[in-house]
């Protein structure tokens, strides 16, 4: 009974995993923003076939207001087509003082 239960699992596992795909693809999962710099853009592919609703936005942690914002909030991406997501600081953004002045998002 176990053995089958555990064969049962595992070939649901494999054939499920088989129909996953990625059909929004971001170009980067980290951006560097350089102090002084106006805005930092993101390349977003959608590599289907049909459109998607795409929403863009800035997380922080708990309790502390965004220093950037992502721009357009909500748009249509066709399919097979790119467009771009422009990141920029909406306040002063306080970068270290040691080293390379830049912030890292992911």
């Amino acid at each position: 009974m176990f053995r089958t239960l555990l064969n049962l699992t595992v070939s649901c596992a494999l054939l499920l995993s088989s129909i996953a795909h990625a059909g929004i693809v971001v170009e980067s999962t980290r951006y560097l923003y350089k102090e002084g710099a106006r805005e930092i853009t993101a390349q977003i592919e959608n590599k289907d076939d049909i459109p998607y609703l795409i929403k863009s936005w800035v997380e922080t942690p708990a309790g502390k207001a965004p220093s950037f914002m992502a721009t357009p909030p909500l748009f249509r991406l066709e399919g097979k087509q790119q467009n771009t997501v422009r990141l920029f600081a909406t306040s002063n953004v306080n970068a270290p003082t040691t080293g390379n002045p830049c912030t890292i998002l992911t």
